[in-house]
């Protein structure tokens, strides 16, 4: 495969980048559609990688790696997510933070995520992400943003292509609107 070799550095991340992306952002789409909600397993995922990097972050002494602030403030994301929803649980009522908790958890698993991924890549081999120019970035952030919806809409349609007893097989619990099995 000759046309693999010439491939620069820059196309080479933009590709890794964004199939590695996609997957995170298409499937919260399908189950934001499927569901109307993210299930707890994605952002506690992020949450601990998120996490454990803040963490880190905070440990190695600012002369040694110096990170910006702003950094810091988006990797606190999903903790913040964490203590809105157990202060939701504990003290309020109803649907009070829902908005809000439902927000936080999305960026912890489809921003904070790729973002703390992006980070360590960066801290351990930065010539491996380079993306100059707004181009490639913004080309990214659409080709995200198009994962995203079009796992929300085959979320929203998703019995068109899988029946209940997947959902169930998979440890799902199956949508409101998934296709019962074809019974033979």
């Amino acid at each position: 495969m000759k046309f693999v070799q010439d491939i620069s550095p820059r196309i080479r991340t933009f590709l890794l980048a964004a199939v590695a992306m996609s997957v995170p952002a298409g499937e919260t789409g399908f189950q934001i559609g499927a569901w109307g909600e993210v299930f707890y397993s994605r952002p506690m995922g992020a949450w601990a990688i998120v996490t454990s990097l803040f963490l880190a972050l905070l440990l190695v002494p600012r002369k040694k790696l110096p990170v910006p602030v702003t950094y810091l403030l988006v990797l606190m994301v999903p903790s913040v997510w964490i203590l809105l929803k157990m202060f939701m649980f504990e003290y309020t009522q109803g649907q009070v933070l829902y908005p809000l908790l439902f927000g936080l958890g999305v960026a912890s698993y489809v921003i904070c995520l790729p973002f703390a991924a992006y980070l360590i890549i960066q801290i351990i081999n930065p010539d491996l992400l380079d993306l100059r120019g707004w181009r490639p970035k913004l080309s990214l952030a659409a080709i995200l943003l198009a994962m995203f919806l079009v796992g929300f809409v085959l979320g929203r349609v998703n019995y068109l292509f899988v029946e209940c007893e997947d959902f169930v097989l998979a440890g799902d619990e199956p949508p409101a609107n998934c296709r019962p099995a074809q019974v033979d």
